[in-house]
């Protein structure tokens, strides 16, 4: 089952008398199968069973007391892939289409059998589908899940589900439609983030975001995430010796995210005439809004490393690192990326000499780095996860109060 939808132009304070869809084929008719329904500011054409052979174009040809108008809309209608192989899994609950609120939960479930132990791999727009902040990949038994903590309008569209097991492979599609309600509006900064250095030696982070639903604020120092209560030093950038870090505002609702940059600057006793305080708007570093994690593995057995970077903006390159330096993608190491900031990294099968220390690299269009590490323990000497400390030898700190929760943000940070 599919659907389209063409809106008219909200200008026009006349209603549309007749409104009516046609395909742009030689002598090609809509059959029972199609129907048209009439909603706020638009028109609805439902294709029930769809098959391949209704791909095209359509046009809506609407008229009322003021003239008449025309849009024209193109459908794409995908076969199912054929299993493969001579024993593939089995399918015994497909996916279904869904229509969802943007914002609402919602899940996408399978069910199927396999004669020997199978593989599941989700795409969603023919990418590869990661866990995530809104996304969990969940099994049970025969049954396979992919559930949403809250729909975005970046979801809608085709998802593939995919079953590979020694004997073949099979998958099945559906299509994932979004409604979203006409007030909703991604989150924008009115005022972009300052942050400003005050004469009480606090640091005081402004802004002003709006956005429907309320935009939930995120903070990061140096690409680093900050809440209340953390403690942390206040250090100066070697390459910027007057630069006490660069503070980053996320703003995310469930029509898309938006983000501010500023830099704290302390200025000499030369320049003890001007003003106190500089800020400036940014190319902040890449932000990883979800962290590589410490893992412990088996000689043999598969690793899978993945974390998550804050998009827009979009890392100009992402590379990862081991002991033994930069690493290249081969028949042991398949680099993956979903399309939405997930990246992935799988060694087929673990070796003594991917033990140690891993790091992605994230590096911005401007040249600005972020970084997420972890620890690989293997089976053998060591048993578990090796515990990183990190350690500061400065003095000076910098605590993080609850922030207003307020669209204007006023957030103070004492430097002790």
């Amino acid at each position: 089952m599919g659907s389209n939808c063409c809106k008219g132009d909200a200008a026009r304070p006349l209603r549309s008398t007749s409104s009516i869809y046609s395909r742009s084929r030689a002598g090609a008719s809509l059959d029972d199968r199609f129907t048209t329904s009439d909603e706020v500011g638009g028109v609805r054409l439902t294709v029930a069973a769809a098959r391949t052979g209704d791909s095209g174009v359509y046009t809506l040809q609407a008229s009322n007391a003021g003239g008449r108008d025309s849009a024209r809309v193109r459908l794409e209608v995908s076969a199912e892939e054929a299993p493969t192989g001579e024993d593939p899994p089995t399918f015994l609950r497909r996916l279904q289409d869904l229509t969802v609120k943007v914002g609402a939960r919602t899940r996408f479930l399978v069910e199927i059998v396999s004669s020997t132990e199978c593989r599941v791999t989700w795409y969603r727009n023919e990418r590869r589908l990661l866990e995530a902040e809104r996304v969990s990949l969940v099994r049970d038994g025969n049954f396979w899940c992919a559930e949403l903590a809250a729909v975005s309008v970046d979801d809608a569209g085709r998802w593939t589900c995919t079953a590979e097991n020694n004997g073949g492979r099979a998958s099945c599609s559906a299509h994932l439609n979004v409604l979203v309600p006409k007030a909703y509006k991604r989150p924008e900064f009115v005022e972009e983030l300052r942050a400003l250095l005050t004469e009480q030696g606090t640091v005081s982070l402004e802004c002003k975001v709006v956005g429907v639903p309320t935009p939930v604020l995120r903070w990061f120092k140096d690409s680093r995430e900050i809440k209340a209560g953390d403690v942390f030093a206040l250090t100066a950038s070697t390459e910027d010796p007057t630069s006490l870090g660069t503070y980053t505002c996320e703003a995310v609702n469930c029509m898309g995210r938006a983000y501010s940059s500023s830099k704290v600057h302390v200025l000499g006793r030369a320049a003890s005439d001007a003003p106190a305080t500089s800020a400036s708007t940014l190319d902040p570093p890449p932000i990883f809004t979800k962290e590589l994690e410490d893992q412990f593995v088996r000689i043999c057995e598969p690793l899978t490393l993945s974390c998550t970077v804050m998009v827009p903006p979009w890392p100009r390159s992402v590379v990862w690192y081991n002991k033994e330096g930069k690493l290249e993608p081969g028949e042991r190491y398949h680099l993956v990326e979903d399309g939405v900031g997930g990246y992935l990294l799988e060694v087929v099968s673990a070796e003594w000499p991917d033990e140690g220390e891993w790091k992605c690299v994230a590096t911005s269009s401007g040249g600005r780095v972020g970084i997420s590490t972890c620890y690989v323990t293997m089976d053998g000497e060591h048993t578990h996860a090796r515990t990183r400390t990190r350690t500061h030898t400065h003095a000076s700190h910098h605590t993080i109060p609850t922030p207003n929760r307020s669209h204007h943000i006023h957030t103070n940070h004492a430097i002790k």
